[in-house]
């Protein structure tokens, strides 16, 4: 039960962060860029996808480290 409070408390965290993130991205291209806010909303979109496949990406190394560590440990 405490792994998935943790997990949901992540999730929370995480999508608190994307949702500063977003606000700050708006305001920065809106005010900072000079973009309408759909030509910055577009941006985000387009830059989110790419950190989403990034993300998955250190996930899967991450995962592939780990099961190495597991097999070596097994193997001594």
């Amino acid at each position: 039960m405490s792994d998935q409070i943790t997990k949901e408390q992540e999730v929370e965290i995480q999508q608190r962060y994307k949702k500063a993130h977003y606000k700050g991205w708006l305001n920065q291209q809106i005010v900072g860029g000079g973009k309408t806010f759909e030509e910055a909303q577009e941006s985000f979109n387009k830059n989110d996808v790419i950190a989403g496949k990034y993300l998955e990406k250190l996930s899967s190394i991450h995962n592939t480290i780990l099961e190495q560590a597991k097999e070596l440990s097994k193997s001594k």
